[in-house]
């Protein structure tokens, strides 16, 4: 084996630890994305039950109902984002896999 074999092999063996490093932190942000969405969806519901409150409050609760109303819409879209990074993530995960493959190509392209 010549040095610079041993060097390439080095660098593949140091892609394969960023690769592993990479696959931890998107299945962070996976994880993250899944919680704030576990949090839209609780704010949705006490929107809805607040939209109830004001409704039972008649004219006094007008005011509460229209914030209560766009609570729950900004839940809706916070929801709505959480899907798309969730979409993300699979992307990022998906090219992960592939790095991963090649990586594992090319080390066994390698001369013995």
């Amino acid at each position: 084996m010549n040095p610079n074999q041993g060097a390439l092999e080095q660098s593949i063996e140091q892609i394969f630890g960023e690769i592993a490093q990479l696959s931890i932190e998107i299945e962070n942000v996976g994880n993250v994305a899944q919680q704030i969405d576990a949090i839209a969806r609780q704010t949705n519901l006490l929107a809805l039950n607040a939209t109830i409150e004001a409704a039972r409050a008649g004219d006094a609760g007008k005011g509460f109902a229209v914030v209560a109303g766009e609570v729950k819409q900004l839940a809706g879209q916070t929801s709505q984002a959480t899907t798309q990074i969730g979409g993300i993530v699979q992307s990022l995960s998906s090219h992960v896999e592939k790095l991963k493959v090649i990586s594992n190509k090319a080390k066994a392209d390698l001369p013995s």
